[in-house]
């Protein structure tokens, strides 16, 4: 199961129903946002697409408590939910209606590794959020959310990790850049570990990942590479989020300028 909670406003019984379908959160109010995408979604697909091969429960409270159960989109349970402020939402049996989906999965000590890449990812790039996976009722990584990047390295690598790590920060008329690089005292053999977030999104970038391998090109051999987490900031105007389906890309406008500072 995956289940996320939170402690905001939460939904009446209208919005909670309306959320699961397709667009109905959708972050576009007009056709010139396009033009400014800042969130991680915004065609409002996701809880439409994952209800739909799922059961799903929602636990929400405004003016009243709502709890509904929902099969394949379907609802098919709605009572009154309990008073804790704000909404949780849990995604159970994910796929059970989808044998195309399921065939497609991997082994599952492959499809953990991706579960935990994601997650370790999703808390660097959110430091003021504590996450907390599990396998089996073993906990594999837990955040404590705390706002400090270095501690949250600590968290996911490790003091071996954590304590060469190397702090950058620095801006120009476009870009601002901060977080933490690896000293030479410690690489990995690939580029899982080189991780970059623009305005929070994570993202694969090939032109910024040479970027930082040419500027530990007399550090590192060519077969190794560094650790690195690494967040920029820039006016949504210059990138465009709608290259890849899976938005692990980005296009890039003043090249030159991200990478005299990167570098």
């Amino acid at each position: 199961s995956i289940r996320v909670v939170d402690n905001g406003c939460g939904m009446d019984t209208e919005d909670a129903k309306k959320c699961f379908l397709r667009h109905a959160t959708s972050k576009i109010k007009s056709e010139e946002d396009l033009e400014f995408i800042n969130t991680l979604g915004f065609r409002g697909e996701a809880l439409s697409s994952i209800a739909s091969v799922s059961d799903i429960e929602i636990n929400t409270f405004k003016d009243k408590g709502i709890y509904m159960e929902l099969k394949g989109g379907e609802i098919i349970n709605e009572s009154v939910g309990d008073e804790r402020k704000g909404t949780t939402i849990e995604v159970k049996d994910l796929f059970y209606n989808t044998p195309a989906r399921l065939k497609f999965l991997k082994s599952l000590n492959t499809e953990l590794a991706n579960i935990v890449n994601l997650v370790e990812k999703l808390s660097l790039s959110n430091i003021d959020i504590s996450f907390s996976l599990y396998n089996d009722d073993k906990l594999i990584l837990k955040t404590t959310g705390n706002n400090d990047l270095l501690k949250t390295i600590f968290e996911v690598y490790g003091s071996n990790i954590s304590k060469n790590m190397v702090h950058i920060n620095g801006s120009n008329d476009d870009y601002e850049i901060s977080g933490y690089v690896s000293n030479i005292n410690v690489y990995k053999s690939n580029r899982k570990d080189m991780i970059t977030f623009v305005n929070g999104r994570i993202i694969k970038n090939v032109f910024i990942n040479r970027i930082i391998k040419d500027a530990y090109h007399t550090f590192l051999a060519d077969n190794k590479y560094p650790i690195t987490i690494i967040n920029i900031e820039v006016d949504a105007t210059l990138i465009d989020v709608n290259i890849h389906p899976t938005k692990q890309d980005i296009n890039i406008t003043k090249k030159d300028n991200l990478e005299d500072l990167l570098f």
